[in-house]
């Protein structure tokens, strides 16, 4: 149900298996339900805050004007914590997968060594095995990755249109810390995903290096310069969870996100006399 995985004393993994695995967890209902269950937790979180803090003055007039602006105002709120742990739950079941390809020695179907990029170097049966690791967990997370940007523009949109500009809006202490908790989530995925990546990176040039070794004792030079290219071009993979945090979409989502949350740090610390 959480996404534990059952491979961990396995010498070698199916990749298959691990796929079924991956998928099976990420059945909707299943998601949805793990979400459920931290939705709930964070409304108890922040109804304790909404009760304990003091209220802020909403800027409208009349009984109706106030409910529309609250029930507009909550439902925004619940949206994002809803994408946010959507995007987290996809995330840390990806780097389950990661980190199950990473554990041991990955066993692939005929279909993925015919793959063109794995085909035109004709490696041996192992070496192919390690390089497409690396690929498909390149191409993957590349997928995920594109999904951490979207709590980052629902949540710089919700600040943008809380902008003293267009109306006295107020900022209770309980949505500070809303915003700070969903953004340091949504950050947190992005890291994990990376340190997932680099891990199972780091292991496939292990075991090509390991079998670098052999191949000096058996004075194959051949294969030897063969898994030496291997190595250094899995080194120089630059896509995905691979890709230089500078070239990463969801700290590109930073740069304008900072704009704009910097003008929101200036009205709250004005707004409480700092």
């Amino acid at each position: 149900f959480w996404g534990g995985t059952k491979l961990k004393d396995m010498e070698e993994i199916q990749a298959q298996h691990a796929w079924q695995e991956y998928q099976y967890r990420g059945r909707t209902e299943c998601r949805l339900l793990r979400i459920l269950i931290v939705m709930l937790l964070l409304a108890v979180l922040f109804g304790c805050l909404w009760i304990i803090v003091r209220p802020y003055v909403s800027p409208a007039r009349g009984q109706f004007a106030f409910f529309t602006t609250w029930t507009i105002e909550y439902l925004s709120l619940t949206m994002i914590a809803l994408l946010t742990l959507y995007v987290a739950d996809r995330t840390r079941l990806c780097v389950q997968f990661v980190l199950s390809l990473a554990k041991t020695q990955t066993i692939w179907t005929d279909i993925a060594y015919k793959w063109k990029p794995v085909k035109n170097r004709k490696l041996e049966p192992e070496d192919a095995a390690d390089y497409i690791d690396v690929l498909v967990i390149a191409k993957h997370t590349e997928v995920i990755g594109h999904m951490v940007l979207y709590p980052f523009i629902a949540i710089a949109l919700l600040l943008v249109s809380r902008n003293s500009y267009f109306d006295n809006w107020g900022w209770p202490l309980f949505m500070i810390i809303f915003f700070t908790i969903m953004i340091g989530y949504a950050m947190t995925c992005a890291i994990v995903l990376r340190r997932a990546a680099e891990k199972s990176q780091t292991r496939a040039i292990r075991r090509l290096q390991n079998r670098l070794l052999g191949a000096f004792g058996d004075q194959d030079k051949a294969r030897a310069d063969q898994i030496e290219n291997l190595i250094e071009e899995i080194r120089n993979i630059r896509q995905g969870a691979y890709s230089p945090w500078s070239q990463r979409p969801e700290i590109k989502a930073l740069v304008p996100l900072g704009g704009v949350a910097l003008i929101g740090i200036l009205e709250i610390l004005s707004l409480y006399g700092l």
